[in-house]
């Protein structure tokens, strides 16, 4: 039971590598602003691999408590 609800709790390489590469994807195209909301990313994201919304929650406060952008209340803030 323990290591299902690590597995769980564990979010997959790729879903990570996903989310990264789409929020670098966003970031890089200067037609786009530097604050985004959640869900309107989610949106760009789009659907070519199943993360939920829980899980890029979870990828970009880890991203967050890496310093690389700023995330509070549902909002991205992209820093450089």
């Amino acid at each position: 039971m323990l290591k299902r609800h690590l597995d769980t709790a564990m979010i997959d390489e790729d879903k990570v590598e996903f989310v990264t590469n789409a929020l670098y994807d966003y970031s890089a195209d200067s037609r786009n602003p530097r604050v985004v909301d959640l869900d309107e990313f989610i949106r760009y994201m789009g659907t070519d691999m199943p993360v939920s919304d829980q899980d890029v929650r979870r990828i970009l406060e880890d991203l967050a408590a890496k310093d690389l952008i700023l995330f509070e209340n549902g909002r991205i803030y992209l820093i450089n």
